[in-house]
């Protein structure tokens, strides 16, 4: 590749041996920092914005504004964010699940959901709307369905226990000294030699 670039560069055979060998010496080589500095800026402070701009975004500002206030759902109960287990996570973890099992038209055996992308500690009962789900979830992730051997599903189950647990659907487990035991997928203890589908 590096040949064909020199190539069409016109670089002569001594030019072409001297960028390969800097690559060779220099490319592969880790970069030490020598120096950082930091500095903080406060963001508490929001300055007005010009007129020109305020007039550009408008139309785009009061069509989202419009979408965000869309009522999506009514909760019943307030959903609280707690470890090692909580409403909010475990509903989102169950949304996920329904998610993968319809868009993808396959069994999915159980979901777990990284408690670290969720990021309100609860929402109040009553309408739900897209900014909320925005405040929820504000990442653009996707879903993805692995196909785990029980071992491995054990594995990771054991590492979300060390985490102090991340929320589930279709699972459950308990946490002891930092351990999951008594394991199970849909009711039924955790199979080593089965192969699962986990989103």
């Amino acid at each position: 590749m590096l040949r064909n670039i020199c190539h069409k560069i016109k670089l002569n055979t001594t030019y072409y041996f001297i960028i390969a060998g800097m690559l060779v010496l220099f490319g592969c080589q880790p970069l030490n920092v020598i120096h950082t500095t930091s500095e903080k800026i406060e963001t508490n402070n929001v300055e007005i914005a010009s007129a020109g701009v305020v007039q550009m975004i408008s139309p785009y500002k009061t069509e989202l504004d419009q979408l965000m206030e869309v009522e999506i759902a009514t909760l019943a109960d307030d959903l609280i964010l707690e470890q090692p287990e909580s409403n909010l996570g475990n509903h989102i973890a169950e949304i996920v699940y329904w998610q993968a099992k319809q868009s993808l038209e396959m069994p999915i055996d159980c979901a777990i959901t990284n408690i670290g992308g969720l990021r309100v500690p609860y929402v109040n009962s009553g309408p739900l709307k897209v900014k909320d789900a925005y405040q929820i979830m504000p990442f653009d992730n996707y879903v993805v369905v692995m196909q785990l051997s029980g071992k491995t599903l054990r594995e990771l189950v054991s590492k979300m226990a060390s985490y102090k647990g991340w929320p589930v659907h279709k699972m459950s487990y308990e946490i002891k000294e930092q351990h999951a035991v008594n394991i199970k997928v849909d009711g039924v203890l955790l199979d080593n030699n089965k192969e699962y589908s986990v989103c």
